[in-house]
């Protein structure tokens, strides 16, 4: 309990808001900070041992808005805003990617072989076969067999 009397930041420390309500007030102008802030006069949060006013809060990603508590910017994602957001899924999901590539950057996917598009969900041919036929004076395509780095083998006649 502080039982004389003094302020920090012209705040008597009898106050709730002094140190920013974040921590006593043990001397004139000096706070002892609650666990999860510090600063001057305890206005700043730590979110994952980074204070809020360095740039590498929040991974370099966001904003730390309250002991721990991260809002990331578009594009980023997890606890501490270290995570990409492919197409809405987390870098570390499963299924970031379609399952088939890596979320290397925001909406960006570095595919696994075999696989292309923006979220890795088309499949690359790798080999296969057309027939075509004439046809009143066209060419008609008879049968078609595609090759891929995947079990997937369709065959349209």
């Amino acid at each position: 309990v502080v039982h004389p009397t003094h302020t920090c930041d012209r705040i008597s420390n009898k106050n709730s808001t002094v140190c920013s309500g974040n921590g006593l007030c043990v001397a004139t102008d000096t706070c002892q900070c609650h666990s999860g802030y510090g600063g001057v006069f305890c206005s700043l949060s730590n979110c994952f041992g980074v204070l809020s006013n360095e740039s590498s809060v929040c991974s370099g990603h966001g904003a730390c808005m309250a002991h721990n508590k991260c809002d990331c910017k578009s594009g980023f994602g997890g606890n501490d805003c270290s995570l990409n957001i492919c197409f809405g899924v987390l870098s570390n999901e499963t299924t970031t990617c379609s399952s088939h590539g890596d979320c290397a950057a925001p909406n960006t996917c570095d595919c696994k072989p075999g696989y292309a598009g923006d979220d890795c969900s088309s499949v690359i041919p790798t080999g296969g076969t057309i027939q075509v036929s004439p046809f009143n004076g066209t060419l008609l395509v008879t049968k078609f067999n595609l090759t891929t780095h995947t079990t997937l083998r369709p065959q349209l006649s």
